[in-house]
């Protein structure tokens, strides 16, 4: 195994909620715990700079070449960080914080601790999270959307987790606006993560469920207070220092002790204007695939077959870095989650051992026949059903305002026309949200907010296409039905 990190990460403490949703929390080891999983396992650190697919051979940064066999490529993503309007050349790339992995997290920790208001940009599950946790911090928090982590909610749920008692006995003072969405808190109970700033610029592995837990995220405020920006983005950054008659001209910043007050000045698309000390990026990634070659479309990154196998001989990629090219049940997607990344690897890992096999039963990898890669097929289809339900269905479970959130297939209705979806809710505030998307009366996703304990009746109608026309005129959330019993 090459890689950039000192530590490796990995699942722990793996828990089946349903056959095709797991819960875990993610663990780093170091090279030597984790060497004793296997002890063949080889370990180097170095960065992988050039890929010769013909001669089977990987050169890193030292200039050393490897050779293999077969390779899978787990290389992730990189922080995708905002694009803005350069003011008079001036580099901001400093006043600019990514956050992906748990270093990153690390620098973000540090600087948060110096810091009494901070601009976030995303509207992701990491912008959520950060903005939940923190505590001691004024919080700008700017979406392109009209609601807040629209990826995952509605405008529905994002109103529940707003107005809810957990939210709001968390904050100070929250500029919610019912129309549109609004903000959010923290936990107490933190560590420090024991990282170096010296180690801050070496990529680290990507962030798993309960990242924040590990890192103090404490500003200098007395009280923590949120206000979100809908609909926008960062249009323009002033640094006092070389923009100082800018601001007094276009801010009305007339003093100069008002003007140096915050080290970023930013103005956004929808004409408002803050100063902060500094901008957390959270809008996405970017697949790691520079050295991987002719890539026409390196933005989505390296496709593969659903065994994970790319366009080139006996080379495999799985997690972030790559795409699946295959054709897709209807109820699963790819969005670039640990859950998913831990299915890829094992589907790689299951592709990579059964070729190997039938490679060395050949002698020859030209011996092979359409028969045995029919059988490798069919391997690696049963080994992939018996441990998990492989893609047949898209399943997350996480955390967001302290409630346990499980999503299920096309839970915003992905790829059904609004015209052919019917949407059933049930909310208790500040306790459940379950949204129910029904098209042609079968139920093709849920969003469940709560401990509702739901998720396997529901992935079971979705995967069954059950029918609810069979229930007639009572609602498929009556709470007074016992949705388990069509299924004894």
């Amino acid at each position: 195994m090459i890689t950039e990190s000192d530590v490796v990460q990995a699942a722990s403490k793996v828990n089946r909620i349903t056959l095709n949703l797991e819960e875990f929390i993610i663990v780093e080891k170091s090279f030597e715990t984790f060497r004793d999983v296997d002890q063949m396992l080889v370990i180097i650190r170095d960065k992988v700079v050039a890929l010769e697919s013909q001669k089977h051979a990987l050169t890193t940064e030292n200039s050393v070449s490897y050779g293999y066999e077969y390779l899978c490529i787990c290389t992730g993503g990189s922080p995708q960080l905002i694009s803005y309007t350069q003011t008079d050349g001036y580099e901001f790339s400093s006043h600019i914080l990514g956050i992906r992995d748990t270093k990153s997290v690390a620098k973000v920790s540090l600087s948060l601790s110096n810091s009494s208001r901070v601009l976030v940009v995303g509207n992701g599950g990491i912008a959520t999270e950060f903005v939940y946790e923190t505590k001691s911090v004024d919080i700008v928090w700017a979406v392109k959307d009209a609601s807040i982590s629209s990826h995952y909610f509605d405008n529905g749920a994002a109103c529940f987790l707003l107005a809810s008692k957990q939210y709001q006995s968390q904050i100070g003072f929250s500029r919610f606006e019912t129309t549109e969405g609004s903000s959010l808190s923290k936990r107490l109970k933190y560590t420090p993560s024991g990282l170096l700033p010296t180690e801050f610029d070496t990529p680290g592995s990507a962030l798993g469920p309960d990242w924040h837990n590990e890192f103090l995220l404490h500003g200098l405020s007395e009280s923590k207070s949120v206000d979100i920006q809908y609909k926008t983005e960062v249009q323009r950054l002033f640094a006092p220092e070389v923009h100082y008659d800018l601001l007094v001209i276009e801010f009305g910043l007339e003093e100069a002790d008002e003007a140096k007050k915050w080290r970023t000045y930013v103005e956004l698309t929808n004409g408002k204007r803050f100063g902060v000390d500094w901008i957390l990026s959270a809008t996405g990634v970017r697949p790691n695939t520079d050295w991987f070659p002719g890539l026409k479309h390196p933005e989505h990154g390296i496709y593969v077959n659903d065994w994970m196998h790319s366009s080139l001989p006996d080379v495999y990629a799985a997690g972030d870095v790559c795409y699946p090219s295959w054709p897709r049940q209807k109820h699963w997607f790819q969005m670039r989650l640990w859950s998913q990344g831990r299915t890829m690897g094992i589907c790689a890992g299951i592709s990579m051992s059964t070729a190997a096999d039938s490679s060395s039963t050949d002698n020859s990898r030209a011996k092979r026949t359409p028969t045995d890669d029919e059988l490798m097929e069919k391997r690696l289809s049963e080994t992939m059903n018996e441990m998990f339900g492989g893609y047949d269905i898209f399943t997350h479970v996480t955390k967001f305002f302290g409630f346990k959130v499980v999503l299920l297939g096309l839970y915003n209705g992905q790829g059904i026309p609004k015209s052919d979806q019917r949407i059933e809710l049930r909310c208790t505030p500040s306790e459940e949200y379950i949204k129910i998307v029904i098209e042609k009366d079968k139920v093709q996703g849920a969003v469940l907010i709560g401990d509702t304990n739901l998720e396997e009746t529901f992935e079971n109608m979705i995967l069954g296409e059950f029918d609810v026309s069979k229930l007639g005129d009572v609602s498929l959330l009556d709470p007074n039905i016992d949705l388990e019993d069509f299924f004894d």
